[in-house]
């Protein structure tokens, strides 16, 4: 029998990781976001933002499609192995732990590959935060699908796949069925399919685009950040690649 769809589900956009909670019900299964969401990087290089400059890198190069994503993708995670996170905002980790506190059911979703699995937990500990406690199902679980789907540690990386279809089989695996779900994102593109999901299967959904990091976003300075991986080997801290930018120039 085909599944009646409902009508639009709730997208909203928030500016403060805070305002999660006047979306929480009874039984609510929170799904969060990791780059950008929670975690950013301690400079430039390594940010999602820095990522989209080396594709654009090599677009001018006349690398394109898929191949121009790899190549800067692999740039990207050989920062991730070393670079120091911080939270995206100061009270992310404290908020994170008052709703375990309540005993929230929460769950991180990434796009991130599952070979950073181990990176992500590590880094995602040097803030304070552990999906562990308070995660819907404790076994790791792998799904033999395209790249592959993973679950370990409470985060479900979705790699290859959509964070939706990610999420449908990490469902169907684990005999899931949260009374409400809310996804908190920094990218629309995440929440759109994420909502078309959860209206086909009958889901009760909100979805929270969490704009924090616009702004400086837009500040990205693509000289520095390429100073910075000119450097790499070790991390130059946004100021000391400002430094030293200057002195070539004076």
């Amino acid at each position: 029998m085909q599944k009646k769809c409902l009508s639009p589900q709730l997208i909203r956009e928030i500016d403060s990781i805070r305002e999660i909670v006047d979306h929480l019900e009874d039984e609510t299964l929170l799904l969060l976001d990791i780059d950008n969401t929670l975690i950013e990087p301690s400079q430039w290089l390594g940010s999602e933002r820095w990522l989209y400059s080396r594709i654009e890198h090599y677009h001018a190069q006349g690398i394109q499609g898929r191949a121009a994503f790899e190549v800067a993708h692999i740039e990207w995670m050989s920062v991730q192995g070393l670079t120091e996170v911080r939270c995206v905002e100061e009270e992310t980790a404290t908020l994170f732990q008052e709703l375990q506190e309540r005993g929230v059911w929460m769950m991180g979703l990434t796009a991130r590959n599952l070979s950073l699995s181990a990176v992500t937990s590590r880094q995602l500990a040097s803030v304070g935060i552990d999906f562990k406690k308070t995660a819907p199902h404790e076994e790791g679980l792998y799904f033999h699908s395209k790249e592959g789907v993973l679950y370990r540690d409470g985060i479900l990386f979705a790699s290859d796949h959509p964070k939706h279809q990610a999420f449908s089989l990490f469902s169907q695996e684990v005999g899931m069925t949260p009374k409400h779900v809310v996804l908190v994102d920094d990218k629309h593109f995440h929440l759109l399919p994420f909502s078309h999901y959860a209206s086909q299967n009958q889901l009760s959904f909100v979805g929270l685009r969490y704009g924090f990091l616009d702004e400086k976003i837009e500040s990205f300075d693509p000289d520095l950040a390429s100073h910075q991986w000119e450097q790499f080997g070790t991390i130059l801290s946004d100021d000391e690649a400002k430094k030293a930018l200057l002195n070539k120039t004076t």
